[in-house]
Parts: structure tokens; sequence; C-alpha cells
């Protein structure tokens, strides 16, 4: 007993030494952590899905926001350190933005620093707040803190994916994609509410520092939440094992990547062969000997570089990759004329093999930078000019039939999701 009392309090004073340190850190060593920490909780979503990077986020974050009360200034410090943090997890997590501005690399290059900083910058508001709420809402180096913390970001990424039409991209409680039966708990309590629960578990370990409290007071946010972990993994295991897959032998898809270069894509010269190329891929013959030719194809978002439900010439061609008793769905760009304006749009549309659309989707939220450049082309940094207006034309339609809708980045505004395709809405 001895043995481990000793274990368990030098493991503990190390933990002490290391909040400590985080605490008293000032300056730009305070934002230089935050934004490392914030940094690195990104690393626990997909496509990386370390989780281990979840608890070192929020633990390191929370003890840095104990120290903002040592300052002349706390609130001000508060504030500060929680939008570094929010400003490190959102601008390494919104890169992928610029590539847009590649297409064209030599024109828009002065767009690059913008798009990579000001819209997380922007967005870091939000855990700012949130960072200024926790603190004014409990003292630091408290249980109470720690659950004000979990509150208050829990409450704010709510308002961040829904005001002003939000943009819940990368919420925290995203982090479970990387464990199948734990994020089965999103059937249960919803992506926010996976959240709040990313959120416990990532600030938990925090508490083992509090030195003021009981030895059973630190580990007890820990405890709770890993238990809940654990019983939603238990029940989304469950789940999955009362729902094995089903396969339909009618039904065959092709999904088409034709790995085009983001500069080449849209290069004059190189539409017609990149076309070429996704009609070649999907008209090979399967892998596997025996199988069935595909009857659905699927091509990406903004595959073809051509207005298809406009162009007839570009439509013919299309045709060639749709099956006799099947159905070519891909995205395209699209266009409108109204009252002497040209109206663009990013869409998905089907075509089949008698080169007739079946069905078109025009995408509502536009990122700006990432699926729009808020000025028109050619512009410089002397000249702003905005886009015409987008807005939705088509109301939500399926494709195929009416339990298949097409989605074009489904994942950015859940709630929107919802309500489109509740049973009230099928």
């Amino acid at each position: 007993m001895t043995s481990l009392s000793t274990l368990t309090d030098r493991c503990l004073g190390g933990i002490e030494r290391m909040a400590e340190w985080c605490a008293s850190r000032r300056g730009w060593q305070r934002l230089l952590a935050a934004f490392f920490f914030g940094a690195l909780g990104v690393l626990s979503l997909p496509p990386v899905g370390w989780l281990f990077t979840l608890p070192i986020s929020w633990t390191g974050f929370i003890w840095l926001l104990d120290g903002a009360d040592r300052h002349a200034r706390p609130r001000l410090t508060q504030a500060l350190t929680g939008w570094a943090f929010g400003f490190g997890y959102l601008c390494l997590g919104l890169y992928w933005i610029t590539a847009a501005l590649f297409t064209d690399i030599g024109k828009y290059w002065w767009l690059v620093p913008f798009a990579l900083t000001l819209l997380p910058a922007a967005l870091a508001l939000f855990w700012a707040i949130a960072a200024l709420l926790a603190g004014r809402l409990a003292p630091a180096r408290t249980l109470s803190r720690f659950l004000a913390i979990v509150i208050a970001f829990s409450a704010i990424e709510f308002l961040r994916g829904t005001i002003l039409s939000g943009f819940p991209w990368n919420l925290p409680g995203y982090a479970f994609l990387s464990v199948l039966p734990v994020m089965q708990g999103a059937a249960l309590i919803g992506s926010y509410g996976m959240t709040v629960l990313a959120i416990a578990f990532g600030g938990a370990a925090a508490c083992f520092a509090y030195s003021g409290q009981s030895i059973r007071q630190c580990c007890l946010p820990f405890a709770v939440t890993l238990a809940i972990i654990v019983a939603l993994g238990a029940w989304g295991q469950w789940r999955l094992d009362s729902h094995p897959t089903t396969y339909r032998k009618d039904v065959v898809v092709r999904l088409v990547q034709p790995n085009i270069a983001q500069e080449n894509k849209w290069e004059p010269s190189q539409r017609r062969p990149n076309l070429d190329k996704l009609i070649d891929l999907s008209n090979r013959l399967p892998v596997v000997e025996g199988a069935d030719m595909p009857n659905i194809t699927i091509w990406p978002e903004s595959a073809v570089p051509y207005a298809v439900a406009v162009d007839e010439a570009a439509r013919q061609a299309v045709s060639l990759a749709a099956k006799d008793d099947g159905v070519l769905i891909t995205g395209t760009p699209h266009r409108e004329y109204e009252a002497g304006d040209v109206r663009y749009f990013n869409s998905v549309v089907g075509v089949d093999a008698s080169a007739n659309i079946t069905g078109r989707y025009d995408k509502v939220k536009l990122v700006p930078f990432g699926s729009s450049c808020p000025c028109a082309a050619g512009c410089s940094p002397s000249v702003w000019m905005p886009l015409p207006p987008v807005r939705p034309i088509s109301a939500v339609a399926a494709m195929m039939c009416s339990r298949c809708c097409p989605i074009i980045c489904r994942n950015r505004w859940p709630w929107s999701v919802m309500r489109q395709f509740s049973p009230a809405h099928s």
C-alpha cells in the first residue's frame, strides 16, 4: 500500500508540475501554447483519427485557462487564450479551403494567406467567448471550472453551427468517428451530444492537477466520462451486431476518382482529356472476373468542367458513361439566366444513357474561398467585386428514388440535412 501510495503521489506531483508550467505561461508563450494545443486537437479527427491527442489538447488548454486568473487583466487573458486555442484548431482543420485557389495560383496566390487565416480567426471568436464565459462562471482549478468549460464550449459549438446559417465544421464530437461502436451514440444524443462527451473526455484529466480536491473528486470526472463512453461503446457494438450489412445484387455502384491535379482540372486545354479519362474509367471492365458492370456510376463534385444541364454536347459526352439500365451521377457547374443576369451553381445531376437529365440538385451553402471566391474573376487586390448572388433554385430532389437524395458536403450542416431528409420531407 505504501509503495502504491508513493507512486500515486509521484504521478499526481508530476501532473501538477505540468499544470503549473502551462498556467505560468505569459504573453506570446501563452498564445503559442494555446495555438499548439488547439492544432493538436485536430489530429483526433478524421482522417488522422489520433484519439489520444484529444485529452492532451483539452487538458493543456484548461491548465492554460486556469493560469489566466493570475494576470492583471484576467478576462482579456481568458478570451485571448480561448481565441488562440480555437485559431489553432480551426486553422489546421480548415487548411483545405486554400486548395480551390490553386486552380489558378498564379492569379490568386495573394488570397492564400487570407483564406488560410481570416475564416479561422473569425470562427475562433466563438471559442474566445466560451473561454470568457467559463472563466466568469467558476473559479480556476475547481471541478466547477471543468464543468463550466464543458457547458460553455458545447453551447458555443452549437451556436457556431447554427448562427448566421452556421458552419459546424470539425465538431470535437467527430473525434469518436475513429471508434465506430462509440460513435453509434450519435443515434441517441446527436453530433452535439457527442461533442459534449468529447470535450468532457478531453478535459477530465485536467482535474488530476487540482490538489485542493480529494483524490476521489479528482478522479470523478474522468471516471464518469469513461463509464459513459464504455456504456455507449457496448450499446453501439450491440447495435452494429444487430443490424448486419446487407447487399443487393441487382444494384452495382462504381465510384470513379480520376485523381486529376487541382491546377489542371479547369485548364482549358485539359478539360476534354480529363472528361475522356472519367469516361474511360467508368467503362472499364470490373477488376473481379465475372462481376456485373455497374448500373450506377458516381463521379466527384465538380467533376465535369462543362454545364451539363444546358450544354447539349457535354451531356451527350458524359452519357457515354451511363449504362442502358442505369444512370451517371456527377458534380457539374450549372448556370441560369434571369433578367439579364447569369447565376452560377455548384450542382449534381443525373444523366441516363440517352443523355436525359434525370434530376438536379444545386448546392445551397458555399464556403468562402473553398466553394467560391468572394470576388469576380480576374480581380486584383485593388479591385473587389462580388460574384452574382447564389441561391437554391430547385428543391432537394431524389435522383433514383424517394429514399436516395444527393448531398454535397453533408457533414458541414447536419441540422439542415436532418430537416431536409426527415420522413416528413421524403
